[in-house]
């Protein structure tokens, strides 16, 4: 459990809407009981962390290739620039011009999941030609952390130790189990409670699991809260009386874990067990200090709230910015929450990013210059990201960055050396460090403070000629750039399938540059476009896209 946004409400599958969205996919595997009373830090050193990075494997073995070569050969490596972090972050926002560097994370669209801890690694779930599966940046490359056997998996939460949770697959099964996976252990299946799947929630810095499994095979509404450790398995936390279920959503690290039982949120822990916070509410975050957040509703007229609740001062709606509705998607160490809240503007009001404190309470962040905005993430620094319209004539949403001095930021005006046609839709988590997770035109990329992200070329969106039909030849085009201007660089264009492939080229100088390719397929259907580009020391970095070929069909753009 990373300490910047901390509990983060896992952005697009948090709660109900994990079960809503995965349905079946629940997940777990078998067995484990009772974890010991002792769920915290007490007597227990934090994990080792994970080892020696690892190379993303070859990505994927299309069944069309088109090869494009280096353009010279190798030259000696420039000294690499130190990354600008902690303070000096604070420092460029002071003075309104923090800078940016890219690194690409992963091939493919965004799948709702990602996680960044205070080691700047970042787990995330994508859609691409494999299919559903989650990755993991270790600082330098990016590695697909398997499954447990299946077509699928989601990771949901990161540690600093670099442990990954979330829920896997297994081969010919309608079901998905809890996981934990690290790089020097791999995917552990986490079992279940009496049932056939579970899900992992969140972990905490001691590797304790939160989540929820079924207690009945094929039944995935008779489910309970669970806590895991490696010393003691699987332990059903219960429910609340009267109530049938419960879901665990997030745990600090002494071991609290919130989340709801029917529709009731609670806070449980090894000394009280399950402690109602308040009906028809749902608890998405705490963080170490205890203190809890998430959304209730007041009435069946009134809009959903925020709360915040601990055991001193019990539960506090924290109001809204003028409408019917507040929702909370992010809180730090300190206490300080954000997330979205509806203003009261005539015709029903703007939806509005909002920070929130109990010293201070709920400030409104603005917007980038549109009618809308949304926070995702806090850090213990108090810099929040999220998405924001940028004009309201237009429904493209831009990323922003904000803090107390300089305000919101298009995060997008702040890149060092961007390559061509890059646009960042929203950022998603942010670090104690400041680096930022956002997804963009070109998949999920990490921004780090500073002039340098990796030695790897960072690729932009993969752009075509419209429309795609069978048996039309089409022309695909990426830019790229390399903070080393002496490198010189290869692309390969993967197809997914096809009747036959043009010839490619790339052109470049001073390190950066541009890849084309060509290819026909022969019949209607979607296939993935995928191309790496590979520095001549072998660095690389991966971009992919959805297209869709049909009589009538066009390039999905994202």
């Amino acid at each position: 459990m990373n300490t910047n946004n901390k509990k983060r409400a896992r952005q697009a599958l948090t709660g109900r809407s994990v079960l809503a969205c995965m349905g079946c996919m629940l997940a777990a595997c078998g067995g484990g009981s009772g974890v010991p009373a002792a769920d915290g830090p007490a007597g227990k050193a934090p994990l080792a962390a994970a080892a020696a990075p690892a190379s993303v494997p070859g990505w994927p073995d299309g069944t069309a290739v088109t090869d494009i070569g280096f353009a010279a050969s190798h030259q000696p490596r420039p000294a690499v620039a130190a990354v600008v972090a902690g303070s000096a972050v604070q420092a460029m926002h002071a003075a309104g011009a923090p800078r940016y560097a890219i690194i690409n994370l992963g091939p493919g669209l965004y799948a709702g999941l990602t996680d960044i801890n205070n080691k700047d690694q970042v787990v995330m779930s994508l859609e691409n030609a494999a299919g559903y599966r989650s990755y993991f940046f270790n600082g330098q490359t990016v590695r697909d952390i398997g499954t447990l056997g299946g077509p699928y998996a989601f990771a949901s939460s990161l540690n600093d130790a670099g442990q990954v949770t979330g829920s896997a697959s297994y081969a010919g099964a309608e079901f998905s189990r809890a996981f934990l996976w690290s790089e020097t252990a791999g995917m552990r299946d986490l079992g279940v409670i009496g049932g056939s799947s579970s899900y992992g929630s969140d972990i905490n810095e001691y590797g304790l699991v939160a989540g929820y499994s079924t207690t009945q095979a094929g039944d995935q509404f008779t489910r309970h809260a669970f806590g895991w450790r490696a010393a003691g398995g699987m332990r059903d936390l219960g429910v609340l009386p009267g109530a049938a279920t419960s879901t665990g959503l997030a745990v600090n690290d002494s071991g609290m874990v919130v989340g709801y039982s029917d529709s009731t949120a609670f806070a449980w822990t090894s000394a009280t067990g399950m402690q109602a916070i308040g009906p028809d509410a749902e608890a998405t975050l705490v963080n170490d200090q205890g203190q809890v957040a998430g959304a209730m509703a007041l009435s069946q007229t009134t809009g959903r709230r925020a709360f915040v609740w601990n055991r001193d001062t019990g539960l506090l709606d924290i109001g809204t910015l003028g409408g019917a509705q507040t929702e909370v998607a992010a809180m730090n160490a300190g206490g300080q929450v954000v997330g979205f809240s509806f203003t009261g503007d005539p015709g029903g009001g703007a939806i509005h990013a909002m920070s929130w404190t109990r010293s201070g309470g709920m400030r409104d962040l603005g917007t980038l210059g549109g009618g809308f905005s949304t926070a995702q993430a806090v850090n213990d620094n108090g810099i929040v990201v999220g998405q924001s319209l940028y004009r309201n004539d237009i429904e493209q949403e831009h990323a922003f960055v904000w803090s107390p001095a300089a305000g919101m930021l298009d995060l997008n005006r702040h890149l060092v050396r961007a390559p061509a046609g890059l646009e960042l839709y929203g950022a998603l988590a942010i670090s104690n460090l400041g680096a930022i997770v956002a997804n963009s035109n070109a998949g999920l990329v990490l921004l780090k403070p500073g002039l340098v992200g990796t030695s790897a070329p960072v690729i932009g969106p993969i752009t075509s000629s419209e429309p795609v039909r069978p048996g039309r030849a089409v022309t695909f085009a990426a830019s790229f750039t390399d903070h080393n201007t002496s490198e010189h660089h290869r692309a390969t264009w993967y197809w997914g399938g096809g009747c036959r492939s043009g010839p490619g080229t790339i052109t470049q100088a001073n390190g950066s540059g541009r890849v084309t390719g060509v290819h026909v397929w022969c019949r209607a259907g979607t296939y993935w476009v995928t191309l790496t580009v590979t520095d001549s020391g072998g660095r690389r970095s991966t971009v992919a896209r959805k297209v869709t070929v049909g009589a009538a069909a066009k390039v999905r753009h994202h």
